[in-house]
């Protein structure tokens, strides 16, 4: 799957995004926690926390409609952007 194939991306982009004060949460949506637990331990260790979804409730409320989904949230909660990649000008978004 492409949300898949984005991780290493996201790993890349980690310690930029952290250093522009930008907090990296990646949501498992639908997956039962032993199947992320299982596809996980395959994998380099991702430097941002993994957060389950089972239920799909965070997808519903933030209205997804495709994975992957990059949302920047401002600190007062405010949505920036959403798209199905992470933007190349992420810092704009956040001023």
């Amino acid at each position: 799957p492409f949300c898949v194939k984005e991780l290493p991306n996201l790993q890349k982009q980690h310690a930029a995004l952290k250093s522009a004060g930008i907090e990296v949460l990646a949501i498992n949506v639908g997956e039962p926690k032993e199947r992320v637990e299982k596809f996980l331990s395959k994998k380099d260790r991702l430097e941002f926390p993994i957060l389950l979804d089972s239920d799909s409730q965070v997808a519903s409320d933030y209205n997804l409609v495709g994975i992957p989904t990059f949302i920047l949230i401002d600190a007062k909660g405010k949505i920036k952007s959403r798209s199905h990649n992470l933007p190349e000008d992420y810092q704009n978004f956040l001023k």
